[in-house]
């Protein structure tokens, strides 16, 4: 029993004790509420209420901004967010910083709210010190850029903006949609920001950016809370240019509706995040600095490029709808694992790979594929496809279908791997069966080559002495096909619906 009391004695003043820790603590938290910027335990609470209207340089030599002049912005910040806009309630106000920030920090390391304003020529930059602390309730500052031509103030029809952030910034093109807002363009865009959203709103005009127009997040995300119409009366949100455009992420996001940039060219930079566009029209997709990440488009009306990024692309995901162009994918990585989905495209196919997947459901042109380890390969070819047709794979499985007319030059290269064609009634063609052991043209056994024809819709005739099976279309005749494997080819007779 006096144990027990003791036991029962020690959690009771141990509880007291913690409690009383709470209270002091809580104290304290009282004291920096009421006192911001005093230093209490080490600690201190800032609280940001400040509105600064940027009229004059900082430093020693501060003079006026002749706004009027400017050709350049560049705001260096962290967490600070930027908004372009055409305000009304402005007016007179051309660069605000709004400061709101709540939060603890360290006495020993805590920096205040603080920023620079330099002039070099027609150039403004602005530096922004945003508070450092453990514990935010608001990050809440703000730099807003206004356009007051109206009133004889700045254009930034004219000017080109570059911000570069290294926290949570988040960019905010075209500002609000309130009443007292218009539409605002500027003459070029580079915006940088490593953890915020760049955002296209209604009253951004960005067919109005004639100049450099690159956009980059690290991890946020690039939308667009527009509504246009960019093709064939459809409508949507997204960006339409007239001028090359680049967007970039690491592992964030590109999420749009649309662009559209006439003949000029559409570069991604996506390293391990996504680009999710629903429809593109410009006169090429370029993709750079890829590494994995997912593509995903709806419909492109140009070529697809992933061509600069052999030496470091390793396993993306590419799901695309249509493409009316080219596609081509190539790598110098034996390791990597791209995996490719297409519905239809109207151009030529080039891929080379390590390995991976190539899944195509209806293709037009030009057939070539290279694998030096192992691709699954899924093609079907259009009825009037008779383009020539090339796939080079050390080990994984290829099919082939063809919906009409087969080609007249297909060229099938396995090692080990099975192939299975498909065929209609109306496709005729000639199929040569090689062993794939380094002698010229020595066919297969009879029991690799198998056949699948239901009705005697179409005959053929198998030469085994040569390896060869001639099987007569209906509508057409003169496809050749040669298949090289020490696996087994499967022929099918298939309809279309």
């Amino acid at each position: 029993m006096a144990q027990g009391t003791i036991k029962k004695g020690f959690f009771f003043y141990f509880g007291l004790f913690v409690l009383l820790l709470v209270s002091i603590f809580l104290i304290c938290l009282v004291i920096m509420l009421f006192n911001p910027g005093k230093t209490v335990l080490w600690m201190k609470y800032f609280s940001g209420n400040e509105t600064v209207r940027i009229a004059k340089t900082t430093g020693e030599s501060s003079f006026d901004v002749n706004y009027s002049t400017l050709t350049d912005i560049t705001i260096n910040c962290d967490y600070a967010d930027v908004t372009v806009q055409r305000n009304k309630e402005y007016s007179g106000d051309y660069i605000v910083i709004r400061n709101n920030a709540k939060g603890f920090a360290g006495s020993k390391n805590y920096t205040a709210f603080d920023y620079e304003v330099t002039m070099d020529g027609t150039s403004l930059t602005i530096d922004i010190t945003e508070p450092n602390g453990f514990l935010y309730f608001s990050k809440d500052i703000e730099i807003i850029i206004n356009d007051n031509v109206d009133v004889g103030g700045i254009n930034l029809s004219g000017i080109s903006l570059t911000v570069n952030a290294d926290g949570g910034c988040d960019i905010d093109l075209g500002g609000s949609t309130n009443k007292e807002e218009e539409s605002v363009s500027l003459r070029s865009i580079n915006l940088n920001t490593e953890d915020g959203d760049i955002t296209f709103n209604s009253n951004f005009n960005s067919y109005g950016v004639s100049g450099d127009y690159r956009m980059y997040t690290g991890s946020g995300r690039i939308r667009a809370l527009n509504d246009v119409t960019y093709a064939m009366n459809k409508t949507g949100s997204g960006i339409m240019a007239n001028t090359n455009v680049t967007l970039g992420t690491n592992k964030g996001r590109i999420d749009l509706d649309f662009v559209s940039l006439g003949g000029n060219t559409l570069t991604i930079e996506n390293r391990k995040g996504t680009a999710a566009i629903s429809s593109v029209y410009a006169g090429g997709v370029m993709v750079e600095r890829c590494v994995q990440g997912n593509y995903k488009f709806d419909y492109l009306n140009c070529n697809l490029s992933f061509a600069k990024v052999e030496d470091s692309i390793i396993s993306p995901v590419i799901n695309v709808g249509e493409i009316d162009g080219d596609f081509h994918l190539s790598s110098t990585d034996e390791s990597d694992a791209p995996v490719i989905k297409i519905d239809k495209i109207a151009g030529d196919l080039t891929v080379t790979a390590g390995k991976g997947s190539v899944n195509v459901a209806e293709a037009d042109g030009v057939v070539y594929i290279t694998s030096n380890r192992s691709t699954s390969v899924k093609v079907t070819l259009s009825e009037f496809n008779t383009n020539p047709i090339n796939i080079s794979n050390d080990r994984g499985d290829v099919y082939l279908k063809f919906l009409g007319s087969v080609s007249n030059n297909a060229i099938i290269t396995v090692d080990s791997s099975d192939v299975e064609i498909d065929f209609t009634k109306n496709g005729g063609f000639t199929a040569y069966c090689y062993k794939n052991n380094g002698e010229s043209n020595d066919p297969l056994s009879s029991g690799d080559v198998k056949v699948s024809i239901r009705n005697d819709e179409v005959t053929y005739e198998y030469n085994r002495e040569n390896g060869s099976l001639n099987f007569n279309g209906l509508l057409s005749s003169g496809g050749n096909v040669t298949i090289n494997t020490n696996g087994e080819v499967q022929f099918n007779l298939v309809n279309v619906a």
